[in-house]
């Protein structure tokens, strides 16, 4: 039997979808025609799982690689109040970690945040959050809050 809470999340996450899904904000995605992956495709592959990972030790239900009308989120974890749309840099160079992160992408996170503020209107109890997740060669995962006002 499941505890109450875990319950009360299930309902949040289909709530959820079927919001995004009759909104129309998420494009239906293709199978990828290129199976064979580079080192760079491996290594933010490994990364956003190891943020998955986390994340989902903590409660959350994670979705990954949703793509947008704008651009693709990385991951998207939904807890019992509170939507995080997550942008995963794989680091091999902790001090270049803003070389990493462009204006584009910065800017294609506040559009994509922009979408989902509608959902936050018609749920009032939802707070919206974008994080950076900075992961590392060792797999270990550090989470910047980035303020989109």
């Amino acid at each position: 039997m499941k505890n109450t809470k875990d319950t009360e999340l299930l309902i949040i996450v289909k709530k959820f979808k079927r919001w995004v899904r009759v909104s129309g904000i998420v494009k239906a995605s293709a199978e990828s025609k290129n199976s064979s992956l580079d080192k760079n495709h491996i290594r933010g592959h490994r990364a956003e799982e190891a943020v998955a990972k986390l994340l989902k030790q903590k409660g959350y239900v994670v979705f990954r690689n949703i793509k947008t009308q704008i651009a693709e989120i990385d991951v998207l974890a939904i807890s019992s109040k509170k939507i995080s749309l997550i942008e995963v840099k794989s680091l091999d160079d902790e001090w270049r970690v803003f070389e990493r992160i462009s204006p584009q992408q910065l800017d294609k996170l506040r559009r994509n945040l922009m979408l989902f503020q509608d959902f936050q209107k018609r749920n009032p109890e939802f707070e919206l959050g974008v994080y950076i997740a900075l992961v590392n060669q060792l797999n270990q995962v550090r989470v910047i809050d980035v303020a989109m006002d």
